[in-house]
């Protein structure tokens, strides 16, 4: 099974249903080390800048599904996730129409048995935005 296809099943509902005018799709994936990369297709109703809210969640799904994943590889069981922190930076506007480049540097630490926490730092399209997200993992 291609990596796209693992991750989407490992995609939250909460992300995506209710959100008929302003969608996501992941049409490209690669994690490299402890760099991933992924390339998204948005669709929205302002044809000319991504709406904040629309790349935060899907961002935000996105790390979630790269900690599900990542985890699984590792054997690992999760009870939850929990969004601890997201810090953004934005240089440039970012248009919808064209495919969305988003690069992450994510770092895995196990603080106990019981709990781990993710962080990724990346960048959108290159340079037209930086971001940060903490995520904490309560393990079984």
């Amino acid at each position: 099974m291609k990596l796209i296809e693992t991750l989407k099943t490992h995609q939250y509902s909460y992300f995506t249903e209710g959100f008929e005018t302003e969608k996501f799709d992941l049409s490209e994936a690669e994690i490299d080390g402890n760099i991933i990369t992924f390339i998204v297709s948005f669709q929205t109703i302002d044809r000319f800048n991504l709406p904040f809210l629309l790349l935060d969640r899907a961002t935000q799904s996105l790390g979630f599904q790269a900690c599900s994943y990542l985890l699984a590889q590792q054997g690992q069981i999760f009870r939850f996730l929990f969004l601890k922190r997201v810090n953004w930076q934005f240089l440039r506007p970012i248009r919808p129409h064209r495919s969305v480049s988003i690069e992450a540097q994510y770092n895995c630490a196990f603080e106990n048995s019981r709990k781990a926490q993710f962080s990724f730092s990346g960048t959108i399209n290159g340079s037209s935005a930086v971001f940060e997200i903490e995520i904490d993992v309560f393990l079984n």
